[in-house]
């Protein structure tokens, strides 16, 4: 690629112009920034050491290196431009004169580098020496040409004053122009591969050190300077660049500690081997007096600091020089050669060689080079032929030097005749502007007559108008639509996210309000979409176009059936919104909850009614365009899917949601009461007191609702009904099952309302609690619920503390606090009367929020009912189909583990809850029979009175081998097997047994299922692991599982609801 290509090409990547930047130092600067994935542009000489320097650049392609006369086609060809470093601070002798004109040259060099900074609004970095200010500053002086003497001389300039005015000039700008700049104060650069000066008096004592048996320094040997390791100062010059707070500052770049030729001295007779004093050389008078020298503050402001301390980074100075000015005696070349990086002393195969360090290698070293702890001392490795071409050596490296300077000077004078050479008039005409002569002739006769043309060029308004029009076309055709398109789909983005927040608060108004923007925003998107249908077509992306307007069509559509849903759902949110029961708690045994609400919803109730149909043709519209929005969104840029598709699947969780209202709207006005009274059975359960049923039932709460308002709350403890309940003609299927889980026979004689709980089905539990209800308290009952501590404590999880009796109960300290509460009047009637109150305060609070807390209670009881800690009866049958809906298990498997335990009926004071964990190994045979290996084990269970494992008839083969035959009962009935376990030491119990091949076949392949069903309010814990005969081949239709080598292994602890384990067998 040709280097103006290039230059076109660095929009697309950060961009930094390096001015001499083609020594150590820049080439440091600019591998950081390739590094970091940069575009760079060095201007320098091109000599032969800037060659050697830029060799190890060679394989970067982000690069490009440039003479300094390219600095036209950097303005004419450069695309862009972020950063600028001008390297000011080098100079072989800083008081060499200079002439004017060469002094202007450098200037209009700046100047045009200064502007270009301007242009593109980069950041901008000079440099310049420590040393110059230090000696402008001593010698004062700030103009070298009104000295006595000059008044009949030319104007007098220096190379330190070049830097004064660098500065200046880059002030200048920055106060004047704006531009974003900071200059860098740089001490003397030292270290291995360091551009050496030879007028350094630091160079000058080194090479004399190292070649002589003293060393010999000028003056008095107090002159002081700055210095600096070469990577402390890339490093720095970096930070000093990207660092915020540095816009229009100065800072020195240097140690902290200023150090004088003579401390140097005695540093070298430490760490030099050959000399061994110090001699004064006292004819030199050539230093400034001594005057105190204040730097800029230095660059550890910001958080630089140097990495090489002074002593480690002099050291590896005296080893780059001591080995590079051996090469160049030897070689008699003319300077210092280390570009490749490469000799470096300690190694054990050659004492003056190393393999060659790559940029990893040297960032090490850079970083942790400052940690060293003792500097290897190199080998002498110098003779007396190479003492004797020293001087010699020496003399050609500052020949090279200021050879290097005056190719840096001529390339710079080539550079401003070039800029001048763009500016010169050009005589001969061209075609365009004869015809442009003409014309303007033309155009003059029209301004004299309308004055409205009199300011402008007759190119200027055939261009202006030809640009008025073209953007006017252009607007219309390709802005406008595009910016409308990307206003509206930023809008659609905030409204998805505006409909997922309001439908998880239950706020269908504001829901309403969003969705309604939402579609505005579609719809305007599908339009804008079709009228760019061109710019498609002209990238052959026409199937992309097609895909885009399906999308916005189905997403209208799905939008539009949400706001039907909405306008069918906006009177409920009305009713809950508005609706204040004014329910009042107090410690009474008769008036435990009392209503004082007169509210008449019936208007909200009909408008429910009416609005359930429309409800459906919503949910119609949602279910129709879902799965083609999905589908569409697959085929979608992956741009477009990471911008809406989460938020839109966010939005279709909704889905079931919606789908429940939809099934529960049009029996809603019934379950509020508005062909009359509604009246609700709630169960409360003591889950701590385990049992088959889920629980010792502590009381009841009977609640009617009419038109919508609760007209009463009865809350009576379950010592208030009659405890013996033989008289009321319970069935024997009520006594099948409570004799199936019961220790002792249970019959009409015997049967009281405790035992109950040894029910484990649900339905029967609670239908046979709800006639006894009915015929106690002589009330018709329409729903019964049943509803455990779990609940309780989820409430409190999620809705905060309650306050009772002067004791705050939370989810953690519930079960502390009832027992605190019991004190000394230990016993079932004081437990299940705080229970009850408890329960009792807690709708009091909630039903007097219900405007807030309606959404979040709503979700916790969708969850506990999921998870078995709610369960649903009625004996009306429209009711019964509506529960039919609520029930989460969709799915019956003819094979059964059911387990779980009960509660001795006597301990009253318990803080935990039972854990029981079930470990199975199932194997199922090539003839589909199973063989099963199960093991309950229990902990938590301070009131055990058994516990128990049923299965389904067909099971045989029973081994209790590892459990003692007189704790084990086997029981039947028409349908399961089960075994009662009474306590042992460990709480842990084995059966072995086998079971009947169930038929599930399907086609051609036969369908395993295996459930676990546990007592509710139970925290439970399983391990089982599936394995199957050879010849089957087994899929499971989940993923859940781990496998070890052909067994499927699934484990889960604390598992709720439903818990199904599926394998597709051929």
């Amino acid at each position: 690629m040709s280097k103006i290509r290039k230059l076109h090409s660095t929009s697309r990547y950060p961009t930094t112009l390096l001015i001499r930047g083609a020594d150590p130092l820049g080439i440091e600067i600019a591998k950081s920034l390739l590094e970091q994935g940069g575009y760079v542009i060095i201007i320098d000489y091109e000599g032969e050491q800037s060659r050697e320097n830029l060799e190890e650049l060679k394989d970067y392609k982000m690069l490009t290196l440039l003479d300094f006369s390219a600095i036209d086609s950097i303005e004419e060809d450069l695309r862009r431009l972020d950063y600028v470093f001008y390297l000011q601070h080098k100079a072989t002798d800083f008081e060499e004169k200079i002439a004017s004109q060469e002094f202007l040259q450098f200037s209009n060099y700046l100047d045009t580098v200064l502007d270009l900074t301007a242009k593109f609004e980069a950041k901008f970095l000079l440099t310049t020496a420590v040393k110059a200010h230090q000696m402008i500053v001593s010698r004062k002086q700030l103009d070298l040409n009104y000295f006595t003497g000059n008044e009949e001389t030319h104007t007098i300039y220096t190379e330190f004053e070049t830097q004064r005015y660098a500065e200046s000039l880059v002030k200048e700008y920055q106060e004047k122009v704006g531009i974003d700049a900071r200059v860098i104060r740089l001490g003397e650069l030292i270290g291995k591969g360091i551009e050496v000066n030879p007028n350094s008096n630091l160079i000058k004592i080194i090479l004399d050190g190292l070649h002589s048996d003293y060393l010999t320094i000028p003056g008095d040997g107090l002159e002081s300077d700055y210095y600096i390791h070469n990577l402390d100062a890339a490093y720095g010059i970096l930070k000093a660049q990207f660092s915020l707070n540095t816009k229009g500052k100065i800072y020195t770049l240097a140690n902290e500690e200023e150090v004088t030729i003579l401390s140097i001295a005695y540093k070298l007779l430490d760490l030099l081997e050959s000399p061994k004093d110090i001699r004064f050389k006292e004819d030199d008078h050539s230093l400034p007096p001594l005057k105190l020298y204040k730097p800029a503050p230095n660059l550890t402001q910001i958080g630089w600091k140097p990495r090489v301390n002074f002593e480690r980074a002099l050291a590896q100075t005296i080893d780059y020089l001591k080995f590079g000015t051996v090469k160049v005696v030897e070689a008699e070349e003319v300077i210092i050669d280390d570009s490749e990086d490469t000799k470096q002393v300690g190694t054990e195969e050659d004492p003056q060689v190393q393999e060659v360090k790559h940029l990893k290698d040297k960032l090490k070293d850079f970083f942790f080079v400052a940690e060293e702890v003792e500097d290897e001392k190199p080998k002498d490795s110098s003779n007396e032929g190479k003492h004797e071409n020293l001087d010699d050596a020496l003399s050609r490296l500052i020949a090279e030097r200021k050879s290097q300077e005056k190719a840096r000077k001529g390339s710079i004078i080539l550079a401003n005749n070039k800029l001048r050479d763009k500016f010169k008039p050009k005589k001969d005409l061209t075609t365009f502007q004869k015809i442009s002569l003409f014309v303007n002739s033309i155009f003059i006769w029209f301004q004299r007559r309308f004055l409205f043309l009199k300011n402008i060029t007759v190119t200027d308004f055939i261009f202006g108008m030809i640009g008025f029009f073209a953007f006017v076309v252009i607007y219309f055709l390709l802005i406008s639509p595009l910016f409308s398109l990307a206003k509206n789909l930023f809008f659609i983005n905030g409204n998805i996210n505006g409909l997922e927040q309001a439908m998880a608060n239950q706020d269908y108004v504001e829901a309403r309000t969003f969705n309604s923007g939402l579609k505005s925003n579609l719809i305007e998107a599908q339009e804008r979409t079709e009228e760019l249908q061109y710019l498609f077509d002209v990238f052959g992306q026409h199937d992309l176009y097609i895909n885009t307007q399906n999308l916005l069509g189905n997403s209208v559509q799905y939008f539009d059936g949400y706001d039907e849903v909405l306008v069918a759902l906006e009177p409920l949110g009305e009713y809950l919104n508005n609706y204040q029961p004014g329910v009042q708690y107090s410690f009474s045994r008769d008036n435990t909850l009392t209503i004082s609400s007169d509210q008449d919803f019936s208007e909200q109730i009909n408008s429910i009614k009416s609005n359930s149909r429309l409800m459906s043709v919503g949910i119609t519209k949602i279910e129709k365009s879902q799965q083609e929005i999905l589908d569409n969104f697959e085929k979608m840029p992956s741009e477009v899917q990471e911008y809406f598709f989460q938020d839109f699947e966010n939005i279709t969780t909704n889905y079931e949601s919606l789908v429940f209202l939809d099934n529960t709207y049009k029996y809603l006005p019934g379950l509020l009461g508005d062909s009359g009274n509604m009246n609700y059975l709630l169960v409360i359960q003591d889950n701590s007191r385990y049992s088959a049923s889920g629980g010792e039932i502590a009381g009841f709460m009977s609640i009617t609702i009419d038109n919508g308002v609760i007209k009463t709350i009865d809350v009576i403890p379950v010592e208030d009904l009659d405890q013996e309940i033989g008289e009321y003609n319970i069935s024997d299927t009520v006594y099948s099952q409570i004799n199936l889980l019961s220790n002792e026979d249970v019959n009409s004689q015997n049967i009281t309302i405790s035992d109950l709980g040894y029910i484990s089905d649900q339905q029967t539990y609670l239908e046979t609690v709800e006639r006894i209800y009915s015929l106690e308290q002589n009330k018709r009952i329409d729903m019964t619920v049943s509803m455990n501590l779990n609940v309780l404590q989820s409430i409190l999880e999620n809705r905060g503390e309650l306050v009772f009796e002067q004791i705050n109960f939370n989810a953690d300290n519930m079960l502390t606090n009832i027992n605190l509460l019991m004190g000394e009047n230990v016993g079932e009637e004081q437990r299940n009367t705080i229970i009850v109150n408890v329960f009792a305060v807690l709708m009091e609070r909630e039903l007097n929020d219900i405007g807030n807390s309606h959404s979040i209670i709503s979700t916790i009881l969708a969850d506990k009912s999921s998870a078995g800690d709610m369960a649903y009866y009625s004996s009306d049958v429209e009711l019964a189909n509506y529960l039919s809906i609520l029930s989460s298990q969709q799915f019956v498997s003819k094979d059964v583990l059911e387990f779980g335990l009960n509660y001795d009926h006597e301990t009253v004071t318990t803080d935990k809850y039972p854990v029981v964990t079930l470990v199975a190994k199932v194997h199922l045979n090539a003839d589909y029979t199973t063989e099963k290996e199960v093991e309950l084990s229990l902990s938590g269970v301070s009131n055990y009175s058994n516990s128990y494992l049923c299965t389904p008839n067909g099971s045989k083969g029973f081994d209790f081998s590892e459990v003692e035959d007189s704790l084990v009962t086997t029981t039947f009935s028409l349908d399961k097997t089960c075994f009662i376990f009474q306590e042992d030491d460990d709480l842990r119990y084995k059966v072995d047994f086998d079971t009947v091949a169930f038929d599930n076949r399907v086609d051609t392949l036969y369908n395993y299922s295996l459930e676990l069903v546990k007592n509710n309010g139970v925290f439970a814990n399983y391990e089982i692991e599936f394995t199957f005969d050879p010849e089957l081949t087994v899929v499971p239709e989940d993923s859940n599982y781990t496998k070890q080598g052909d067994a499927f292994l699934y484990s889960a602890g604390g598992f709720e609801g439903e818990q199904i384990f599926k394998f597709n067998i051929n």
